[in-house]
């Protein structure tokens, strides 16, 4: 049985971005609650909002690039995800202005509106630094069950509703999808990191292996490994060479 690996104190600033966001998204739905379920001020709100998410990229810049794998391999912070953590906070933004007087919210339930926008964009911030498989998908569920949410927060009620049955119903059968990919890779190479995958094309070489797998699919998922292997090198996780990659 594998052992369990805690974290260190130097692999725990790496999540400070993502636990800054998480503590801002609660301050202004808080404030709601405390006073009696009455709206604070929509400026409030957005310079609480703000703030966090500036908050949030100074630590990431503080923090710096790792130069590893974090979390046991769950997580990497390259530079890459710095680049990509960077745009998804722009992003958070740049819809934070555009959604205090917009006609999703039309000036009210604006801190739940917050509140959904920046647990959005933890998980996005959790998807561009994931390493896993596993976790690219909690990732990519924190984002879309906030935004199932936020799109029937809408008031324009039978549209928004419906928009947000829609897209939860589609989200469903990918997530499904997705996982059962992740089983079926998983059941293949006895791993889900993506960085193992990529490095040492393990997805190739089980599918050389497999009897009935025609050569052309075989090369198809042994590219899109291969782009795995460039990205994790360029961003300098280092790796096996290419004699430890399977000859197609």
């Amino acid at each position: 049985m594998q052992d369990i690996v805690f974290p260190t104190l130097s692999e725990s600033f790496f999540l400070i971005p993502m636990t800054i966001l998480s503590i801002f998204a609660c301050i202004p739905i808080s404030i709601k609650v405390l006073r009696g379920n009455k709206e604070p001020s929509n400026i409030l709100t957005l310079i609480i909002a703000l703030i966090g998410v500036l908050l949030s990229a100074t630590s990431m810049v503080i923090a710096g690039p790792s130069l590893g794998a974090v979390y046991g391999g769950a997580l990497t912070f390259d530079g890459m995800a710095i680049y990509s953590n960077f745009a998804v906070f722009g992003i958070t933004a740049l819809t934070l202005f555009l959604s205090e007087s917009g006609v999703n919210t039309r000036g009210a339930s604006f801190a739940e509106h917050v509140f959904l926008i920046l647990l959005s964009a933890v998980g996005m911030l959790t998807l561009t630094s994931s390493n896993d498989l596993i976790v690219s998908f909690v990732g990519l569920e924190i984002m879309s069950i906030a935004l199932y949410v936020l799109i029937g927060l809408g008031h324009e009620q039978l549209f928004s509703k419906e928009a947000a049955f829609k897209y939860f119903i589609l989200g469903s059968f990918a997530s499904a999808i997705f996982l059962y990919g992740i089983a079926l890779i998983f059941g293949a190479t006895g791993s889900t990191t993506i960085s193992t995958l990529g490095l040492q094309g393990i997805i190739l070489e089980a599918i050389h292996r497999a009897n009935g797998v025609k050569k052309k699919a075989a090369k198809l998922l042994g590219i899109t490994f291969r782009s795995m292997r460039y990205r994790v090198e360029k961003y300098g996780l280092s790796g096996p060479g290419d004699e430890d990659l399977v000859d197609e």
